[in-house]
């Protein structure tokens, strides 16, 4: 008999991502093995990171455009 299936919420698992947590470290946060994230969550990943990465752009564009030297 298998072990049942984890509950994971997908939504945190984007969340985590868009934080830039590497695979070990969203699986420490939600108490699972890496390896399943990557299997089941790949795509949610994917989508959290490139997030993360447009509002970290976001901002880098706001605080240059307010005048910040070394963001210019």
């Amino acid at each position: 008999m298998s072990r049942p299936r984890l509950k994971i919420d997908p939504a945190q698992v984007e969340k985590l991502a868009a934080l830039n947590l590497s695979g070990a470290e969203m699986a420490a946060v939600l108490d699972c093995d890496k390896r399943t994230l990557e299997r089941r969550f790949a795509a949610v990943i994917e989508k959290g990171r490139e997030k993360g990465k447009s509002s970290l752009k976001r901002k880098q564009y706001e605080v240059a455009m307010s005048g910040n030297v070394s963001m210019l």
